[in-house]
């Protein structure tokens, strides 16, 4: 877009971690609040944004996590980088003792800032450890309303996936 002079900068970023144990159970919390911005004259206009994760260890293996994030539309940064004027998602992860599968389940909604219809998802995975830090991943992801479609025939996605993974 030529009309638009590209600039991005995060403003007064800051974020706050904190890791506790409650009950023997390690937990951690983490807030962010940052600010960007991209306006096609001089003057820099600031779309504010912000974010909380929340993961906990329930023991013998399970997790719990939780996040939401929220992003202003106050110029076209947001739309630069997706449409979403808020998120919200959590679920469970569950780990052998030898660390060498992962199941998870989560459930996620997106509200969109031009959309009538929020996106909800409901995903489960089944991680493997081949080797050291290579993992096999069996996925299944299910979207109702899409990016906000409500077009009949449109409205559920099936999204299934096998990636394989590895870390240096």
């Amino acid at each position: 877009d030529t009309e638009f002079h590209f600039f991005i900068r995060n403003s007064g970023f800051l974020e706050l971690d904190f890791s506790y144990r409650i009950f023997g159970a390690a937990g951690r919390l983490a807030l962010a609040v940052g600010a960007s911005d991209a306006d096609k004259s001089t003057t820099h206009k600031l779309s504010p944004s912000l974010g909380a994760m929340l993961s906990q260890s329930l023991g013998a293996g399970l997790s719990l996590f939780a996040q939401f994030s929220h992003a202003e539309k106050a110029n076209r940064v947001s739309t630069l980088f997706g449409y979403a004027f808020w998120h919200a998602s959590g679920g469970f992860v569950w780990q052998n003792a030898r660390a060498t599968h992962r199941i998870g389940l989560a459930a996620s909604t997106v509200a969109l800032y031009d959309g009538e219809k929020n996106e909800k998802a409901l995903e489960a995975f089944w991680r493997i450890r081949l080797v050291r830090e290579t993992w096999l991943t069996f996925d299944l992801g299910i979207v109702h309303n899409p990016n906000g479609t409500d077009i009949p025939g449109e409205r559920w996605v099936a999204l299934p996936a096998v990636r394989i993974s590895t870390a240096f």
